[in-house]
């Protein structure tokens, strides 16, 4: 049963016009409805006929309550940490080549390991907005991954790499605030590995 309910403005100030006798009926109606989903059967054709009016919003506002649960419900769904997934039992076997591809595509850093120290991130660096950019954008797991994966450089070379191309945007006065927008220019910016000949 719900406890609260939303009584229009509107519903007041046509309900006020009516006469004084079917004003409390068809107030009580409205509320009834809305706390019960029951139709009242006491109302005269006139009283039905601006409830049925007000029956059709309070039945869109409750579908449209009830999509807002559902997709709030699939987000939060969604959203479940993936270490309770994986807690969950496996068939034992060989696991397939999908599997030992993602496996073999994951850095080998912790997830949430720091920067080494390197010339650019060393200890005690002063916050600045371009040591702040450069550290928000790596803090981005999968953008760093997939740049080590397109560009072959390690993470520290990586954060390097992003630091150098910030570092000259800012200095040529084309610095840029959106760090996706950032992320895109670094994808396409930073040098690709040629083609490395194997020696045997």
């Amino acid at each position: 049963m719900k406890k609260t309910f939303k009584f229009d403005s509107e519903w007041s100030l046509a309900i006020s016009l009516l006469p004084e006798e079917r004003q409390q009926l068809l107030t009580e109606a409205i509320k009834e409805y809305q706390a019960n989903d029951t139709i009242p059967d006491r109302l005269d054709p006139v009283s039905m006929m601006g409830f049925l009016m007000v029956k059709a919003v309070i039945d869109r506002r409750k579908r449209a309550n009830m999509r807002a649960r559902e997709r709030r419900s699939r987000r939060r769904a969604k959203a479940v940490p993936q270490s309770s997934k994986m807690s969950t039992i496996k068939p034992e076997g060989a696991p397939s080549g999908i599997d030992i591809k993602a496996e073999n595509a994951l850095p080998t850093v912790s997830q949430h390991a720091p920067l080494a120290v390197t010339r650019f991130f060393q200890e005690g660096t002063p916050s600045t907005p371009l040591h702040d950019t450069v550290r928000c954008i790596m803090q981005d797991n999968v953008f760093v991954l997939r740049l080590c994966n397109v560009s072959g450089l390690t993470r520290n070379q990586a954060a390097e790499a992003v630091f150098k191309l910030v570092n000259r945007r800012i200095k040529r006065r084309r610095p840029v605030n959106d760090l996706n927008r950032l992320k895109t220019i670094c994808l396409d910016t930073i040098p690709k590995p040629t083609s490395v000949r194997l020696t045997q």
